[in-house]
């Protein structure tokens, strides 16, 4: 071993993290078959893509490789560093000096071309992306155009359970078998055009499902990079496969629930018919031989009945509420609630009360649908009045075009209610006041659910005492499923 070779054997430890790490210039470290051996840190800005074992020869044009062999033949007669201006395939002017160490070359090149400064800004934007590739979440691999892995980063080596070290120069069918097959059935080039759902080999054999998006970059004589960016979409696709069974569950849940709903309801109505026909029997064939007593308790069960059957009706309308076929077309809310005031206008009449209109937008829905949720709710502001106040009913609306949502406004001075039932209202026969007022419960339901079927939302604000506004919040525009 010559003096050179023992000295570059001592300072083996140092030359990584001191020597090529600390460099200003380019370093290169080659050995008698040209090949890089080591590199300093900002090699890459010179000499995008390289990596260890690359043939350095590749990464010039043909007359620099002459000048650069003649160099190194006059480097071996004496011993002595030499220079040589050589072009890069980036075609940047380069001065470098070539010293012999041991059995290998040490190459100093500087960029000593006007592209000098745009260099050293592209090498400190080179060092911002090492550090972004760090800090990225999502794994990224690097590959040369055999497929092999030349860099990667930590949040690759998480997801897959392996070190950097036991990754650079493998194939990358170790990690994602399917990818090479996939490339090259494509035309990449220079952007992230392509996406896909692929599965990931851990280091432990077992399967990740991953979010891929890959390009591939042409350099150096048509020869290609590889870029992958990819996550981890375990989590997310557990999640998915949760929601949709939760989602399944739900709808066979609901409509199991409906259908024993409607069967009841309509199995209901025959003895309740039964009920009521005797009743009246009873009241018009024995009301001499009943006692005041027994007559108040006939009129009782048959005012019961009545408001069974109304309850039945409701359960059995709210039941048959369904959002199959339903047809959405473009409505002028204005034009229909001026359909809905002329139909209810007896009921409106009769109260004395004031409905006032201000302005109300186009949307897309189901008119039907819609004219019953204005209907109820309107009837509902007019009906909630404490004894003797005239209604005073304003309907208007607000329409945001950013979100794509309007909302219609229903504000009156009744008697309102405390805010902390203003969920419990919309339940199923929920009626605060209990049978003060007449109803069956069931139309506030109702309207939310005609709300839901448009994808809307509908919630209200009171205060005992001092009227209500209902909100109903509906898209200008449904979206397509």
């Amino acid at each position: 071993m010559n003096l050179s070779e023992a000295l570059i054997q001592d300072l083996a430890p140092y030359w990584q993290t001191v020597f090529l790490e600390e460099a200003r210039e380019c370093i290169l470290v080659i050995d008698q078959e040209f090949r890089v051996k080591s590199c300093s840190a900002n090699s890459e800005a010179l000499f995008p893509f390289l990596t260890k074992d690359t043939l350095f020869l590749d990464y010039l044009p043909p007359d620099s490789q002459r000048s650069f062999m003649q160099a190194v033949q006059l480097l071996q007669l004496d011993g002595k560093p030499k220079n040589c201006l050589l072009n890069s395939v980036t075609q940047n002017q380069l001065q470098a000096t070539a010293h012999e160490i041991g059995q290998r070359l040490l190459l100093q090149i500087e960029d000593v071309s006007e592209q000098g400064k745009i260099n050293q800004a592209a090498e400190r934007s080179l060092a911002i992306n090492k550090s972004l590739l760090e800090l990225s979440e999502e794994g990224v691999l690097i590959l040369d155009e055999a497929f092999r892995i030349v860099r990667t980063n930590e949040a690759c080596c998480d997801i897959f359970a392996y070190k950097p070290s036991e990754l650079i120069e493998q194939h990358v069918r170790l990690l994602i078998p399917e990818f090479q097959k996939k490339a090259q059935t494509k035309s990449h080039k220079g952007s992230f055009k392509e996406s896909a759902d692929i599965t990931g080999i851990k280091k432990n054999e077992a399967g990740v499902p991953l979010r891929l998006k890959f390009s591939r970059i042409e350099y150096c004589e048509k020869k290609n990079k590889w870029i992958l960016v990819f996550s981890d979409v375990s989590d997310k696709k557990e999640n998915e496969n949760r929601i949709k069974h939760f989602k399944t569950a739900y709808k066979n849940t609901t409509e199991e629930i409906e259908e024993f709903a409607y069967i009841a309801s309509h199995d209901l109505q025959e003895p309740l018919r039964k009920v009521r026909a005797f009743g009246e029997r009873m009241q018009k064939n024995c009301k001499d031989e009943l006692s005041p007593k027994g007559m108040d308790y006939l009129q009782r069960m048959l005012h019961s009945t009545d408001r069974m059957k109304k309850m039945i009706e409701s359960l059995l309308k709210f039941t048959r509420l369904k959002p199959r076929n339903l047809h959405f077309q473009v409505v002028n809310l204005a034009d229909l609630t001026k359909q809905v005031l002329e139909d209810v206008g007896e009921y409106i009449a009769r109260k004395g009360a004031d409905v006032e209109l201000g302005d109300l937008p186009f949307v897309e829905g189901e008119a039907s649908l819609l004219r019953q949720l204005i209907q109820n709710l309107i009837i509902n502001a007019v009906k909630y009045q404490p004894e003797g106040q005239k209604a005073e009913v304003r309907m208007d609306s607000i329409t945001d075009q950013v979100s794509g949502f309007t909302t219609i406004r229903f504000r009156d001075n009744g008697i309102g209610f405390d805010q902390e039932n203003s969920e419990r209202i919309f339940q199923l026969f929920q009626r605060l006041e209990g049978s003060k007022f007449e109803g069956s419960g069931v139309g506030l339901a109702i309207c939310r659910k005609i709300v839901n079927f448009h994808d809307g939302k509908i919630f209200a604000e009171s205060k005992k005492g001092h009227g209500t506004t209902f909100f109903v919040q509906l898209p200008i525009k449904q979206i397509e499923a």
